[in-house]
C-alpha cells in the first residue's frame, strides 16, 4: 500500500476510490441479479400456464415451454456459480461502512472519540478501513471458492 502523508490524502486517495469501486460494483451485480431473478420468476409462471390452459391455442407450444423451462434454468443456475445477489449486498455494505468511519473519523466519535492525537486518528481510521476492505475481499473469495469447490466435487461425482 502506498504511504499516505496524511489523513486527508488517504481518504481522497484510498477511501474514496474504494468507496466509489464498491459503490459501482454494487450497482452492477444488483442489475444483474434483478434482472435475472425477474425474468426467471416470470418464465417460471408462464411454464404451467402455458401447459395448462389448452383453450388459447398456441402454436409450438411444447417448444415454447421447453425454451422457457430452459431459460430459467441456465439463469438460476449462473446465479448460482455468480453470486450476483451476494456480491450486491457484500459490495453495499462495504461501501456504506467506509462511510459510516469517515462520518465517525470527521465528527470525532465511535471509536475515534477516544483517541487522543489527530495522528492517532488518522491511524485507527486506516486500521479500521483496511479491515473492512479486507474482510470484503475474503467474502468474495470466499462466495468463489465454496463454489468452484461444489463445482469440482459435481465433476468428481
Amino acid at each position: 500500500m502506498a504511504q499516505f502523508s496524511n489523513a486527508e490524502e488517504y481518504i481522497e486517495k484510498r477511501v474514496k476510490q474504494y468507496q466509489g469501486w464498491y459503490d459501482a460494483k454494487a450497482v452492477s451485480k444488483k442489475k444483474s441479479f434483478l434482472q435475472f431473478r425477474v425474468v426467471s420468476v416470470l418464465g417460471g409462471a408462464l411454464i404451467p400456464v402455458l401447459t395448462n390452459v389448452s383453450a388459447i391455442p398456441v402454436p409450438y407450444k411444447d417448444w415454447i415451454v421447453t425454451f422457457i423451462g430452459l431459460v430459467v434454468v441456465v439463469l438460476v443456475s449462473l446465479d448460482t456459480v455468480f453470486h450476483w445477489g451476494e456480491q450486491w449486498r457484500n459490495y453495499r455494505s462495504t461501501e456504506q461502512v467506509l462511510g459510516r468511519e469517515l462520518v465517525f473519523f470527521y465528527a470525532q466519535r465511535g471509536a475515534y472519540a477516544d483517541s487522543a492525537t489527530d495522528e492517532e486518528r488518522f491511524g485507527l481510521l486506516v486500521d479500521r478501513c483496511e479491515e473492512a476492505i479486507s474482510t470484503e475481499n475474503t467474502a468474495t473469495l470466499n462466495v468463489l471458492a465454496i463454489q468452484q469447490a461444489k463445482t469440482d466435487g459435481a465433476q468428481d461425482a
